[in-house]
């Protein structure tokens, strides 16, 4: 015959187990919760100033997950892409053709410090990148609105 004391003390320690376990949880939830909230260092605009052979100039990658690659001719979307995190520094992107979606291709984004990045295709350098600042994006409007008035 069990006591009452025992039955008392599997009750308590029933209690503390199920306490605990409901502290794990919430402590486990805040964690992904905080983790999830920071930005991969590779989304941001970055721009390059070297001839690449896709003929890229810019390359906008969203926090959401999306990104596209620009032309250095006209300035149109010429990739369009979803991304995910490799890694803390490299993301790689799935990419399909702005004029032909049944093209695709995948890239990686290696941001190598702060402010600069490199991007390959199949392991070959395509282009060296920089972030594009805000200013340097009020430079290039500008720039465009006045060539605009010229011609």
């Amino acid at each position: 015959m069990k006591s009452k004391s025992n039955d008392l003390n599997s009750e308590a320690v029933y209690s503390q187990i199920l306490h605990n376990c409901k502290l794990c949880i919430l402590l486990g939830l805040l964690i992904l919760l905080l983790s999830a909230c920071s930005p991969h260092p590779a989304a941001h605009t970055w721009v390059t100033d070297d001839q690449n052979e896709p003929g890229i100039s810019k390359l906008d990658v969203t926090f959401e997950g999306t990104a596209e690659f620009y032309s250095t001719a006209d300035l149109k979307s010429i990739r369009r892409c979803f991304w995910g995190a490799k890694s803390r520094t490299i993301i790689e992107l799935n990419c399909v053709h702005a004029e032909d979606t049944e093209i695709k291709e995948t890239y990686e984004l290696e941001v190598a410090d702060n402010n600069s990045a490199r991007l390959t295709h199949n392991k070959i350098l395509i282009a060296r990148l920089s972030k594009q600042t805000i200013r340097d994006q009020e430079l290039k409007e500008m720039e465009k609105e006045k060539n605009k008035k010229e011609h």
